[in-house]
């Protein structure tokens, strides 16, 4: 059963997140493709509400890349703690994406499935 309704999706377009269709609760990255075409058509809010992880990714990885880039052209340290720093903030805002749309779930409320309605 779980095969047939894998197929279908992939067929109609859709590629589901295999976490949810065995467990019910949303893995970690659940809403990051829908968070990427929403930021693509300009609906930042409704990015940062499916995941917020990929509009920190697209300002936080140019912005690190620059100060490399700067830090390497003025002779000057490029300290490891900004990647750190950068890093524990992705993982912050995954674990906490994680964390409020499973808890969401647990009362009832479908995030996704709601602005996917809406």
């Amino acid at each position: 059963m779980l095969a047939a309704g894998l197929i279908k999706a992939v067929w109609q377009g859709n590629f589901p997140c295999l976490f949810h269709m065995m467990t019910g609760a949303y893995c970690p990255g659940c809403g990051g493709t829908r968070a990427v075409k929403s930021l693509l058509k300009g609906e930042i809010l409704l990015s940062v509400i499916y995941h917020p992880l990929v509009l920190y990714s697209v300002i936080a990885g140019p912005l690190l890349l620059l100060w490399y880039v700067y830090c390497r052209k003025k002779d000057k340290p490029f300290r490891q703690i900004c990647w750190k720093a950068a890093l524990v903030g992705g993982a912050v805002l995954m674990g906490g994406n994680f964390v409020v749309k499973n808890g969401l779930l647990f009362w009832g409320v479908d995030v996704l499935a709601v602005l996917d309605q809406g």
